[in-house]
This record gives structure tokens, C-alpha cells and sequence, in this order.
């Protein structure tokens, strides 16, 4: 019987997964939900549907996901990190930066744990801890855009223009859609 039914919720999943590549997260969260809960184990399934839950701004459904998923695995960085990124979309702050350092703590090289966490940071204005983390964010990915553009803002609001140009240049050539460094680099330009 359950053989049976594989067919079926292979079908819905690459509908919902259809879903999800468009964007319409809502959709695929609809989708993802029964088959989730007809397999309340299947880690992957459960992982999909809070990523639409977050990403479709439901975020107690998506935060009650994470942490079951955290239930089944304490110490999955992903999870803690996108749990954490459910609390800063819903202003829970101090819960959202306690999950970002527990994906660091779970994988001190895990991508994108620093400049998650030094960027919950940077909103707060403490700029040396965001510093830090966007440095080690930098030490595991080099190139990585976001950091850069972060990085190369606290370095401005500390008076290091020279080392903040280059930085936020190498972001724009990253990312040249990243709005804080084109302002930044804007910034530095009409000095000059």
C-alpha cells in the first residue's frame, strides 16, 4: 500500500518543488504539508516545508518545524541558522542571535554562520563583534560578497576608507547589486 502512494507524493513533490524554484513559496509550502505530514520523520520534507514557511513569511509555523527538525538533530548548524533567521524576521533578536551562535558552535567553518551573526550584530551597532565575525565569514568564503559590503561599512564608520574601498569595490564586483556598498562606495568617492 505504501508503495502505492509513492507515486503520488513523488508527483506533488516536484510540484511543490516547482513551486519553490518560482519563488511562490506559500504554494509550496501547501504542497509539502500533507506529505509532511504523512511523514512526520522524513527530515528532508520537513526541512523544505519551513523553508517555505519562512520564506512565505509564516514564521511560528516555520520556527515550530526548525525546532523539531532540531528535536531529530541538536546540532545541525543549517537548521540553527534558519531558525535563527525565522526570530529576525519576526524581531525576536536576543533568540535569533542564540541560534546563530549555536550553528557556529555546531561548525565553526559552517558558510555564512559568521555573517549571519555579525550582521544581527551590525543591526544592533555593535560594530567590533560584527567586525570579527565578518572577518572569520571572509577566512572561510574570501570572496563572499555580503561580508565584504558589511565589512567595508564598519570599516567607513570607522574612518579606514582605504581598506573600506577595497572592500566594498571587490563586493561590487561580487554582487554589483548590493545596495550598502554602492552607497558606501558613493560615500567615498564624493570625498575624494
Amino acid at each position: 500500500r505504501e508503495e502505492a502512494r509513492k507515486p503520488a507524493d513523488q508527483t506533488k513533490i516536484l510540484l511543490a518543488m516547482t513551486y519553490f524554484g518560482l519563488g511562490q513559496y506559500k504554494q509550496a509550502a501547501d504542497g509539502l504539508q500533507p506529505i509532511a505530514s504523512a511523514q512526520p520523520r522524513n527530515t528532508e520534507i520537513l526541512y523544505l516545508l519551513a523553508k517555505c514557511y519562512l520564506w512565505s513569511g509564516q514564521y511560528d509555523r516555520s520556527k515550530e518545524i526548525f525546532s523539531q527538525l532540531l528535536t531529530l538533530d541538536p546540532n545541525s548548524p543549517a537548521v540553527h541558522m534558519l531558525l535563527g533567521e525565522a526570530y529576525d524576521a519576526d524581531d525576536r533578536t536576543p533568540q535569533a542571535i542564540a541560534e546563530f551562535q549555536a550553528a557556529i558552535d555546531a561548525d565553526s567553518n559552517h558558510p555564512a554562520a559568521h555573517f549571519g551573526l555579525g550582521y544581527l550584530f551590525w543591526k544592533q551597532k555593535r560594530y567590533p563583534e560584527a567586525e570579527a565575525l565578518f572577518r572569520n565569514e571572509l577566512r572561510i568564503a574570501p570572496d563572499d560578497p555580503k561580508a565584504l559590503a558589511f565589512l567595508g561599512d564598519i570599516l567607513l564608520k570607522n574612518g579606514n576608507r582605504e581598506e573600506a574601498e577595497a572592500d566594498l569595490e571587490r563586493a561590487i564586483r561580487a554582487d554589483g547589486k548590493l545596495v550598502i556598498a554602492r552607497v558606501d562606495l558613493g560615500t567615498i568617492y564624493a570625498e575624494k
